[in-house]
């Protein structure tokens, strides 16, 4: 087994536990385990450097969510997972909800419906707890997966090991429900796509605020039909 025994953010005893265990197990990281704390609710990170999102929703306590992060800090903060992935669109160009579910609906994913975009790609794994779940990125570079017990491992290099409670098929069917979105995306994008010299190349922000327009008038398309 590889191991990244080093996390930083946490109590002595954990940093103590996850390097004889060699990974950080996701069903046994309490709030009480890491001491990086952000108060504010407003608070986001940068989320192209979270690698999991742990749900600790319906703990006792003023947090929902622990987030490693690429510099192997554990930090827990007060938004759930739910608004977590929620709030993905403040930075990425879709919505978890209208875009991403909407396409997860047309190919046919029902259940454990991924985040993607681009190269970011979360899936939700674990116990759903106070109606959330843990997530976890997948397809990141150099990932390398170990499965025992009906249990994975993902070896984030350089960052850490992480345990899931899934097994080896559980953990295929989900990636792949990530690629069956992204393959939607890719091809849709290619029969768009223009050979047609164009005056300005949009920027990530204004291609977000077109998102962010779109979800807004689809909500008050929906609001006209529902108060008939």
């Amino acid at each position: 087994m590889i191991r990244f025994p080093d996390v930083f953010g946490t109590t002595d005893e954990f940093r103590n536990r996850v390097y004889e265990q060699g990974y950080m197990d996701i069903e046994t990281v309490r709030p009480e385990d890491v001491l990086d704390a952000e108060y504010d609710r407003k608070w986001l990170p940068d989320f192209r450097q979270v690698f999991a999102i742990i749900n600790i929703a319906g703990e006792q306590g003023d947090f929902n969510s622990i987030l490693l992060m690429a510099n192997k800090r554990l930090v827990k903060c007060r938004l759930s997972p739910n608004v977590l992935i929620k709030r993905l669109k403040l930075q990425f160009v879709l919505d978890a909800h209208a875009d991403v579910g909407g396409v997860a609906k047309i190919v046919g994913v029902k259940k454990f419906v991924p985040y993607v975009c681009g190269d970011f790609l979360l899936v939700p794994v674990g116990k759903r707890n106070a109606s959330n779940n843990s997530w976890v990125r997948v397809y990141t570079s150099g990932e390398i997966w170990e499965y025992i017990d009906l249990k994975s491992l993902i070896h984030y290099p350089s960052i850490s090991v992480v345990r899931i409670p899934h097994s080896e098929q559980a953990m295929i069917k989900r990636r792949g429900k990530c690629l069956d979105i992204l393959r939607y995306y890719q091809k849709t994008a290619a029969c768009i796509s223009t050979t047609i010299a164009l005056p300005d190349e949009l920027s990530e922000k204004e291609v977000r605020d077109f998102v962010t327009r779109k979800n807004a008038l689809n909500l008050e398309q929906l609001s006209r039909k529902l108060a008939g």
